[in-house]
């Protein structure tokens, strides 16, 4: 069966003569078209994802023998620079990073031409040209007052876009104005990409456009680009340029000497030919003073006598110039005066908000807030109604875009400027709504007292009842219905609020609860699931408000969390599925009176959804179970009349979708007497909603199926006209780019959806969508899905809990059914539901619910049982008020009060900033304490590096030094901490109890900051002896480069380790680190743990998770402990997106607390924990240890870093050993390249040295058949752990590695190539791996397994099958048909059985639906559909996959799918 196509290419087994391929992404910008390419580098149009916009991306080329380093600190400058640049007429760039070593730069998409070919489509009038002229210059001088210079300025660096607007782009030679313009200091990057000649540094520009000053080599300045300006204007107007000359030489000449060439007759004005030669002056001084006043000569009407023109402004500059120029000196007494600047200050508010609403559409939130500031900072705007209309407008269009923090600091500026009350009340409205948008409940009650909004219809009184409701102030909310009883909002929610004023507090360690007894049997019995003592322990009490226990069962094993107990009907006992991690069973047991017996036991996987029913209709019901990974089946438990259970697959085309079962419910869904199974397939395929029932010939059969994404609960509910309703809770969890499309990868929207049984389709009757914060981009999590009647109404109501992405406490969502069938929606807060019970024989369901928050802080209570009043949530309050001192001028007192209000209200930073401001217009006494108290609400608002600043800005005093000392300490600013507490030690007035204080903390501070020992472990010299390297096939290190590069692969052990001591004092790792590239299941952890232990005591992780080829890489640390802290997770589907990254911890004993902190790619992310003595870990001796994380079997799936620094604070480095072992100091001459010596210490080792080590440092010294030997006398490549090794090497160094595992084990290596490639190829499909299957593959025709070797047989058609896939991802179409049409043949001489898994037939009808052969892909896509286990979730892919798009409209292609 073997089988030679022509892809296969013999005896040239390393050859890479691959295609040129076009980057799909670069950083996280997906690659649209090629727009133009030169010797600098390729511009293309792109798509940014995260923002939803069009960008332009342009790929530098990197200039020959720069260094790493240099590189990298340069572009950082330039990005800094670049990142000043925010006009009108600048090209926006929005992001800079690195492409593998190669920089791109995103920017702002154009639509329109260079000013070049603007001049060149038609004959322009010089009015015309002058017009684009002004921009230009607007958005050079706008540059220059950035200290930035251009040095480049020529036609083609001038866009005229389609919108009229012009903007300067391709600072490319941008200088930093206070740079040196030497060799070493002259140019940036992209300088080195654009320079016309580079070698000296000297000369950079464009000849023609070029200075004199230039030419002369020395520093290009602002006027330096006045003058390009003005040869491009004067060649625009005249259609030559100034200077004349054949070659860059004649030019220079000619601009060196002033040699101006004759002009030629065109209508130009005088007045315009004078202000252009100005700009031509041969010396800088003789030229205009800046662009700015050129922009305006330009721009001046000269041919009639000046005045004073009114424009409205295009940007920030404008306006300000605008609104600054007009002088107001009238008195403010006069009434006619007041209504004149009201109307000046509206008419300008008027054309500012015009130029605002255009920067907002145009995605420049940044210059929009500019025009706002310069509105704002007019002095005669202050005592205007224009300003606080512009202060809300702008927090509306915040609130619109998203940006809340935003929206809720201008709305606190505008209250402060409020000039009346109906101002105030009015601005106070618009924080009941941003308050309720964002469900600060706790914020919402405390303003709803302030406004006193109790009043019938009043204008806040719904969401005042709703805030009092979600704060469990149900005796509130209660009492306000009594004094309003007409009040909608109010009557609505009383109901609810009167169930649950009172509680009873149960033990914190319940974790699930419900009916045990079956429905009217007699007793009624409830479970009380308790997770102590481990396993757990499942307390059967009474439904009575005390809840006595009868009895208890202690759990043989974990008690499957998501299933509750079940029951066969009356007189049985009820049945637990309990779950063994360690052996993989689960069992079936019955819960007798006196014990729990098993009945059955099978091999499982973990249980995650059960039911019971009757659905063979012979009177005995059975038990269904859905597992999770990685069996993810569905199973039967059917009792026999002998005692035994039989258990079965029910439904094997469920089990072939290979999907977790998240949920099952058994219920009459269409009224036939007869129950239906209905059962959620969800990860990582399925996705839907199945509803089976029993056929004719006795198997389930699917009768219906939805499509809806991750659902995690099931229930019914009779809904109000007496219908049973499924109900699904729908999550957009488990996202997948294979199941659904890729711009909506979670599927249909999360929330409930009720569905009706019709025929067979579930139909939905109402969605009721997953609550959304304001601000959030994503709905909430929802989970613990409870139907009952929670307001004794006798309709059937939902609850289930919410978890935000934000920090805020978990809670709750009901959703009410009114006798229309509609649902009312309220919160909950701070409580997660547990269980919806009866216990005392009302029509109200009673609710066990749990406390949300830490662990160890969170109970259980038991709501609508007389006990006491529930309790009433209790979130951080805002600071204690602060009476404001006696002040004359009433403005001003009242502006104080309106700052105590906010603050009042919990927005203390925004109160600060208002007492910020009023300070200044205060006298001096007054004015100390109104910085005082702003430094307070700083640090009550948790910016407590602003409120250090401010206290120590307050001076010498002891409270004031005090407040910095303390909030220096909280930011972590220790240097600042110790500084200013030193201060107060040599205070006298301090108290003696404070001095002592002070005098500890100093000395604590002093052994953070002062003298702490430190390692510092760079990599520009070989490593030292202390350190171990335990896999030097993970990791070489380049001296040049001056970093460590680690190849960490999943499932490895450590990579390198170094011991030290820490004796005292803190004890700090930081890292800083070059990802290159992360793959899903792997990661790379840096830590510390004690010598000789495998458990890390604390570390810095970076991780790749995800499935669906929606992938997401988290950067988090451990601090004393197992558990994760993360900090920070992005998108991270394109495993080859570099990162730049510092990752630290800090343990702190003398302070208590810990730290860790991420900056990734410049964006900080800290989080700070107190560590109790219990979990401080001792000092002693530990070491630092680099290794892989992710899956645990070994695998080749790989996460490449450069590792360029590590420091160690608080600790001193292990002492070298005596007499280093030869196979440890091979291990690290192998990492440094010395591969003559390793070789040297191998052969001291003798035979206890690997084979791969020895096959490896053969291989660097060209001695290729040694090496081979060395791999053969290592034995089988399968054998751990050669194979390990192998699997990293065939991935990270294939160039090297892949000939010599040929040679070594000839068709054994297509074996290991398939080793180190399956789990990726899984999951990720970029350039690398796509170029790794054709190349290493090329040979593959060599691979002739035996006529018997089925496996071999197998492997050969996975291996074609996957070269086809790469080809077709490359748009080698021909390539791939050969590869794919040869895969098929061999398959077909395999068992069914062995070739279910391959998609052969699907890859081809993609490859022929692309390429327009519609024939083809109709018959290859039928073939795969009749052949799919699964043909519903086939079906599904054809749909979602966009390379069947030019088929979506074909009638034939409809009919094959269904549809």
């Amino acid at each position: 069966m073997s089988l030679r196509t022509p892809n296969d290419r013999p005896g040239d087994p390393a050859a890479d003569d691959e295609p040129v391929v076009e980057p799909r992404r670069i950083g996280r910008f997906a690659l649209l078209r090629r727009l133009g390419a030169g010797s600098m580098g390729v511009v293309y149009a792109a798509y940014d994802p995260q923002l939803d916009r069009k960008v332009a991306v342009k790929l530098l080329k990197r200039g020959d023998g720069e260094p790493n380093p240099r590189w990298q600190d340069r572009l950082l400058r330039e990005a800094q620079a670049l990142a000043k640049l925010s006009h009108p007429n600048v090209v926006q760039i929005h992001e800079v990073g690195f492409h593998g070593d190669e920089v791109f730069v995103a920017m702002e998409f154009v639509t329109g031409m260079t000013l070049r070919t603007w001049l060149s489509e038609l004959r322009r009038s010089w009015q015309e040209i002058v017009a684009v002229f002004v921009q230009a210059a607007r958005g050079l001088a706008a540059a220059h007052a950035a200290d930035l210079v251009h040095r480049d300025v020529k036609p083609d660096n001038i866009l005229v876009g389609a919108d009229g607007r012009v903007r300067v782009v391709d600072f490319g030679l941008v200088r930093f104005g206070d740079d040196d313009d030497d060799d070493a200091t002259d140019e940036v990057p992209l300088a080195r990409a654009q320079a016309t000649r580079t070698a000296s540094g000297i000369l950079l520009g464009t000849p023609a456009y070029m200075s004199p000053e230039q030419f002369r080599g020395r520093p290009a300045d602002a006027l330096s680009d006045q003058f390009s300006l003005c040869v491009a204007l004067y060649e625009a107007l005249h259609g030559e340029r100034p200077f004349a000359g054949e070659t860059a030489e004649e030019v220079a000449q000619a601009v060196v000497h002033g040699q101006l060439a004759p002009r030629p007759e065109r209508p130009v004005p005088a007045w315009l030919l004078r202000l252009v030669f100005r700009g031509l002056a041969h010396e800088p001084g003789a030229r205009w003073p800046d662009l700015d006043v050129l922009a305006a000569e330009l721009a001046r009407d000269h041919g009639r006598p000046r005045r004073t023109v009114a424009l409205a402004c295009a940007g920030a500059a404008a306006l300000v110039a605008l609104v600054v120029a007009v002088f107001w000196a009238s008195s403010w007494r006069d009434r006619e005066a007041r209504a004149r600047a009201e109307a000046l200050a509206a008419g300008r508010l008027r054309a500012a908000e015009d130029s605002i609403d255009e920067f907002l559409r145009a995605g420049r939130q940044a210059d929009a807030a500019a025009v706002l500031d310069a509105f704002v900072a007019v002095p005669e705007h202050r005592t205007t109604r224009a300003l606080v209309d512009a202060l809300r407008g702008w927090g509306e269009r915040m609130r619109a875009l998203g940006d809340i923090p935003a929206a809720r600091a201008a709305h606190a500026r505008a209250y402060a400027a409020a000039l009346d009350p109906a101002a105030e009340r009015s601005i106070l409205g618009d924080f009941v709504r941003l308050f309720h948008e964002q469900w600060a409940w706790d914020q919402l009650g405390r303003l709803c007292a302030l406004l006193g909004s109790e009043a019938p219809g009043g204008p806040w009184s719904g969401r005042c009842a709703e805030a009092a409701f979600a704060r469990r102030d149900f005796a509130a909310l209660l009492a306000a219905r009594d004094r309003h009883p007409d009040d909608p909002a109010l009557v609505d929610l009383a109901p609810l609020a009167a169930a649950w004023t009172e509680a009873t507090p149960l033990s914190r360690d319940i974790l699930g609860a419900g009916p045990l007894s079956p429905p009217g049997a007699l007793p009624r019995e409830l479970y009380l699931h308790r997770d102590s003592p481990a396993p757990g322990r499942l307390d059967v009490v009474l439904p009575t408000p005390k809840l006595p226990v009868v009895r208890s069962y202690t759990l043989p094993s974990r008690f499957a969390p998501r299933v509750r107990p079940l029951s066969l009907g009356p007189g049985e006992p009820p049945l637990l599925l309990t779950w063994s991690a360690a052996h993989r069973r689960a069992s079936l047991s019955a819960a007798r009176p006196d014990r729990l017996v098993e009945l059955v036991s099978t091999a499982a996987d973990e249980p995650l959804a059960a039911a019971v029913a009757d659905l063979d209709r012979d009177g005995a019901r059975e038990v269904y179970v859905g597992t999770g990974p990685y069996g993810r089946v569905l199973l039967s438990f059917e009792p026999l009349s002998d005692g035994t259970w039989r258990i079965d697959h029910p439904h094997p085309e469920t089990d072939a979708t290979n999907s977790d079962i998240t949920s099952i419910v058994a219920a009459d869904l269409d009224g036939d007497g007869a129950d239906e199974l209905v059962i959620a397939a969800g990860p990582w395929r399925a996705f839907d909603l199945r509803v089976l029932r029993p056929g004719e010939d006795g198997p389930l059969e699917l009768v219906a199926r939805r499509k809806l994404g991750a659902v995690v609960g099931l229930t019914t509910l009779r809904a109000a006209d007496g219908e049973r309703l499924l109900v699904a809770l729908k999550t957009d969890g488990y996202p997948s780019k294979i199941a659904f499309p890729a711009d909506h990868p979670a599927g249909p929207p999360a929330g409930i959806y009720l569905l009706r049984l019709r025929g067979s389709e579930l139909e939905t009757v109402r969605f009721l969508p997953a609550p959304r914060r304001a601000g959030s981009d994503e709905p909430v999590d929802l989970f613990r899905l409870h139907v009952g009647d929670i307001d004794g109404d006798g309709l059937d109501d939902i609850m289930l809990g919410a978890h935000d992405h934000e920090p805020l406490p978990g809670f709750s969502v009901i959703h009410r059914q009114h006798g229309d069938g509609s649902f009312g929606t309220a919160m909950l807060a701070g409580f997660h539901p547990i269980a919806l019970v009866e216990l005392d024989g009302d029509p109200t369901a009673e609710l066990i619910a749990r406390t949300t928050g830490p662990l160890n802080t969170q109970e259980t209570w038991l709501l609508g049982v007389v006990a006491e009043p529930t309790p009433v949530l209790q979130v951080p309050h805002a600071p204690e008020p602060a009476p404001p001192p006696p002040l004359a001028d009433p403005l001003l007192a009242r502006a104080w009060r309106r700052a105590e209000q906010l603050a009042a209200l919990d927005l203390s930073s925004e109160a600060a900033r208002a007492l910020d401001d009023l300070a200044g217009l205060l006298p001096d006494e007054p004015r100390l304490v109104a910085r005082m108290r702003a430094a307070e609400l700083h640090e009550a608002a948790g910016d407590d590096l602003a409120a250090a600043e401010r206290f120590e800005l307050l001076g010498d005093r002891s409270d004031a030094l005090l407040g910095a000392a303390r909030t220096y300490e909280q930011a972590g600013r220790f240097a600042d901490a110790l500084r200013v507490s030193r201060q107060l030690t040599r205070r006298g007035d301090l108290p003696r109890a404070e001095a002592a204080h002070a005098r500890d903390r100093v000395a604590q501070l002093a052994a953070i900051v002062e003298d702490v020992a430190t390692v510092a472990l760079r990599f520009d010299q070989p490593l030292p002896s202390p350190w171990t390297v335990d896999d030097p096939t993970a990791a070489r290190q380049d001296l040049v480069g001056e970093h460590l590069q680690v190849d960490a692969f999943a499932g490895r052990g450590p990579i390198a380790r170094l011991p030290f001591e820490w004796s005292e004092g803190p004890l700090g790792l930081h890292v800083d680190l070059a990802l290159e590239r992360g793959e899903w299941g792997s990661g790379l952890v840096v830590g510390v743990r004690p010598l000789g232990s495998p458990t890390l005591l604390s570390a810095v992780r970076v991780e790749v998770l995800g499935g669906g080829g929606v992938f997401t890489r988290r950067y988090a640390c451990q601090i004393a402990g197992p558990d994760p802290t993360i900090l920070s997770q992005e998108p991270g589907d394109d495993p080859a997106r570099p990162s730049h990254l510092h990752l630290g911890f800090e343990i702190l004993p003398e302070l208590g607390q810990a730290s860790c902190s991420a900056v990734v790619d410049g964006v900080r992310h800290e989080r700070r924990v107190r560590l109790t003595p219990a979990v401080m870990p001792p000092p002693g001796r530990y070491e630092l240890v680099v290794m892989p994380a992710g899956v645990d079997k070994p695998t080749g799936l790989w996460t490449s870093a450069r590792l360029r620094a590590i420091t160690l604070r608080g600790a001193r480095s292990g002492a070298a050993a005596a007499d280093e072992a030869p196979l440890a100091h091979a291990a690290r001459l192998l990492v440094q390249g010395e591969a003559e010596a390793a070789l040297a210490e191998l052969e001291r080792a003798g035979e206890d040295g690997p084979q791969v080590w020895r096959a490896l440092a053969l291989s660097e010294l060209g001695r290729w058949n040694e090496a081979t030997a060395a791999l053969r006398a290592g034995g089988s490549p399968t054998a751990p752990p050669a194979r390990e090794a192998l699997l990293g090497l065939l991935r990270a160094r294939r160039q090297t590695t892949a000939p010599l595992v040929r040679a070594a084990f000839g068709p054994g290596y297509f074996r290991l190539f398939w080793d180190a490639m399956a789990d990726v190829v899984r999951h990720h499909s970029d350039p690398l791996i796509e170029r790794t299957l054709t190349t290493a593959l090329s040979d593959l025709g060599e691979f002739r397994p035996a006529a018997d070797d089925v496996e071999g047989h197998v492997l050969k058609v996975r291996l074609l099958f996957e070269r086809g896939r790469a080809w077709s991802a490359l748009r080698q179409e021909d390539r791939a048909r050969v590869d794919l049409a040869a895969a098929a043949a061999l398959a077909e001489l395999l068992p069914a059985a062995r070739r279910a898994d391959l998609d052969i037939d699907y890859e081809r009808a993609a490859l022929e639906a692309a390429a327009g052969r519609r024939e083809a892909a109709l018959e290859f896509a039928g073939r795969a559909l009749l052949r799919a286990p699964a043909r519903e979730l086939l079906a599904d892919r054809l749909r979602f996959d966009p390379r069947f798009a030019p088929l979506a409209g074909d009638r034939a292609w409809q009919r094959m799918l269904g549809d």
